[in-house]
């Protein structure tokens, strides 16, 4: 490990004080991350084939281990650098991870986020979706989507540049009427999915969607233009008897067409 020996001050602890005492912080977490080593003659690390020091192992042996970990808590992100020394670990070292954490999580983020709105993408929707189907049924769940009306005729005319404006308009206008437990996301180039945890009957839900269909398609300003657009909504309740990922999607599919069919700019209703 890079840096001096650590001095007589360096508190030591034992395998078990450490665990417990990490175990016991109810703002923070440990995890080990893959970066075990010995030092060799030239001071550099090498792989330890054996990364854990078991019950079978001699205790007597005088390897020197070094092991990192990291504390993601909610103030600051750490890493502590251990050195072990039969079965005593000292802390020789604390550094900040801060800046690794935030590029690690802003990774995660372009992976699972639409890049155009920055909602979550059509994998991560769904993805969330099957998790609510799963789950006992505690909380009421409505499903509420939103297709822009013709979307890539209007990219022919306007180019992508205006409809990408659009996207993000009507996915800021969809966001600004959620509320803490709703999720919004991106399922296609033209359209929106809502899981609205919400007990409302149909006829409420038809009231929130005609509203919604009201407010999002509103003209959006494009470099000084306002560009005019339509949008169709599907609202849907779930039945007592979760459907499967696939019925949804089958359901949704079908009554996005019958609106397409019907000329767009309508609130269709479905069931499950």
């Amino acid at each position: 490990m890079p840096g001096s020996e650590a001095s007589s001050s360096t508190r030591s602890l034992n395998e078990s004080q450490l665990s417990s005492r990490f175990k016991n912080r109810p703002s923070a977490s440990v995890r080990t991350e893959p970066s075990w080593g010995t030092r060799g003659s030239a001071g550099a690390l090498s792989p330890v084939r054996d990364r854990s020091l078991g019950a079978g192992q001699d205790a007597s042996s005088d390897t020197i281990t070094l092991v990192r970990m990291r504390l993601a808590s909610g103030l600051m992100p750490l890493e502590l650098s251990l050195r072990r020394l039969n079965r005593t670990l000292t802390l020789v070292g604390v550094r900040s991870v801060a800046a690794e954490h935030a590029l690690s999580a802003a990774s995660r983020g372009a992976l699972t986020h639409d890049e155009v709105t920055g909602l979550p993408d059509r994998h991560h929707i769904l993805e969330q979706l099957q998790h609510r189907l799963s789950l006992p049924q505690v909380q009421p769940l409505a499903l509420v989507a939103v297709w822009i009306d013709e979307l890539d005729a209007l990219e022919e005319e306007q180019g992508d540049r205006v409809t990408q404006r659009i996207m993000r308009q009507v996915g800021e206008r969809i966001q600004a009427r959620l509320r803490g437990p709703d999720l919004l996301g991106r399922l296609d180039d033209s359209g929106f999915l809502v899981l609205l945890t919400t007990d409302s009957e149909i006829d409420q839900l038809k009231e929130i969607a005609d509203r919604l269909r009201a407010e999002v398609s509103f003209p959006v300003d494009c470099s000084g233009t306002l560009v005019s657009f339509t949008s169709s909504v599907m609202v849907g309740s779930l039945s007592n008897k979760r459907p499967s990922l696939e019925r949804v999607l089958n359901r949704l599919e079908t009554v996005t067409a019958k609106a397409a069919t019907g000329g767009g700019n309508r609130t269709e209703l479905f069931s499950l």
